[in-house]
């Protein structure tokens, strides 16, 4: 049994994803599923070549709708255990803000402790840990951090680089119940990532407002008569919020007034 950091995520509204895939005789929804999962596994690696003292082992499985990405660490070994933070982190924000670019919403949460995996079998209270913060915080399309982890991390994390420290203060936002949750938004900014022209900002701008028309656009759809859809209102009501406060006047969304980055200090 060894330690690690674990990431867990599912996807909202698989059940009707997956009904509405069968008359997809493209595999459009399969395919956004693969090249989300892709994208987030080559930017990793990316940049672990970029940031090599980062590295730590990744242990990666999804199946149907669950995620499961564990990051070990070696116990009583703090330059281990925050390779495995930062690693952690990183992925999770990748994952996120490419399944949210492909109009896919996931719910997760990010624990640590005892972990197994191999071709058969998961035996892990990280992942348990997770898929409770995961089912009783999250809430919204989100994934949340671990308290206990963060307060870990505030205290003893080793960051090897500037380009890290930058990152990682862009990575982690708190709301005013003090949960911790990945920003939605801004990697391309950090990671300097190009595409089509665009560079940094200005794509997580355009995936900004792209993600805010569709997430007005499933609103749309939904009857708010019944509790079942007041309950999915909330969660795309809540996602429209946070994406406008990364980038507009925030009086605009006022229910993320008190929302603010988790800042690691200084480098």
């Amino acid at each position: 049994m060894k330690k690690a950091i674990v990431v867990h995520s599912d996807i909202l509204g698989f059940k009707s994803i997956i009904e509405n895939a069968e008359n997809d005789k493209n595999e459009e929804t399969l395919n956004k599923l693969k090249i989300a999962v892709d994208q987030s596994l080559g930017t990793l690696k990316l940049f672990d070549t970029l940031e090599n003292q980062t590295k730590s082992k990744l242990n990666f499985k999804l199946f149907s709708d669950n995620l499961y990405a564990s990051f070990s660490y070696e116990e009583d070994n703090f330059k281990t255990f925050s390779n495995a933070f930062i690693n952690s982190i990183i992925f999770a924000r990748i994952y996120y803000e490419n399944m949210l670019n492909n109009h896919i919403l996931i719910r997760g949460g990010i624990s640590f402790g005892n972990d197994y995996s191999d071709d058969k079998i998961i035996f892990s209270m990280a992942l348990v840990k997770a898929y409770k913060i995961e089912s009783e915080n999250a809430i919204f399309p989100r994934i949340v951090i671990d308290n206990e982890l963060i307060n870990i991390v505030k205290q003893n994390l080793v960051v090897p680089s500037q380009l890290i420290h930058d990152i990682l203060n862009n990575s982690i936002l708190t709301d005013q119940d003090n949960i911790h949750f990945i920003n939605p938004n801004g990697l391309s900014k950090d990671l300097n990532s190009e595409l089509n022209d665009l560079k940094g900002i200005d794509l997580d701008k355009i995936f900004n407002k792209q993600n805010i028309q569709f997430a007005n656009k499933e609103l749309k759809k939904l009857n708010s008569q019944t509790e079942e859809c007041k309950k999915v209102i909330k969660k795309y009501e809540w996602l429209i919020d946070i994406l406008l406060w990364n980038y507009t006047d925030r009086e605009k969304a006022p229910r993320l007034n008190l929302f603010k980055p988790l800042l690691f200090g200084d480098k």
